[in-house]
């Protein structure tokens, strides 16, 4: 299984489930055809539109839509663990937290959330989730390190 997030911020993953399974070639005419590499192929793949706002997630209030890193890790954890109780038969299978752009800020967090629910697990008793890695593909993950940041107003 693979939790995909998007970048942006304020960029739905759920995109990336069209733009992964139907590639529009170019040649001289578009044409939609079905890609034989996406992921989906090998993999259950959860696209979570984060931080509250995003795509088709929404907030109650206004201040339902300011976010913090920490804040938008933490509703996606809280999620993840709902979404894990609705699907049981699941949990056993290989999970991976994937992170496009600035979905490799979101993606870590949230890998690192579930590291350390696993480990208070295996502390206390429970079922650990399956965490097997994270996948980060054009990560913006520090601006101290990342070349070419863009301009600070």
């Amino acid at each position: 299984m693979i939790i995909f997030f998007n970048g942006g911020p304020g960029v739905a993953s759920i995109i990336m489930a069209f733009i992964g399974q139907f590639p529009v070639i170019t040649h001289g005419t578009q044409e939609l055809f079905l890609y034989p590499y996406t992921w989906n192929t090998n993999a259950s793949v959860l696209f979570l539109d984060n931080p509250a706002g995003v795509g088709f997630s929404y907030g109650k209030t206004d201040q339902d839509l300011t976010h913090t890193d920490e804040d938008s890790a933490r509703d996606a954890f809280t999620f993840f663990k709902q979404w894990a109780a609705d699907w049981p038969e699941l949990r056993n299978n290989s999970l991976y937290i994937a992170g496009w752009s600035y979905g490799g800020v979101f993606a870590p967090y949230l890998t690192y959330a579930i590291h350390n629910y696993n480990a208070e697990l295996q502390m206390y008793g429970g079922q650990p989730f399956n965490l097997k890695g994270m996948i980060i593909a054009n990560g913006g993950t520090d601006w101290n390190y990342t070349p070419d940041p863009p301009p600070v107003d």
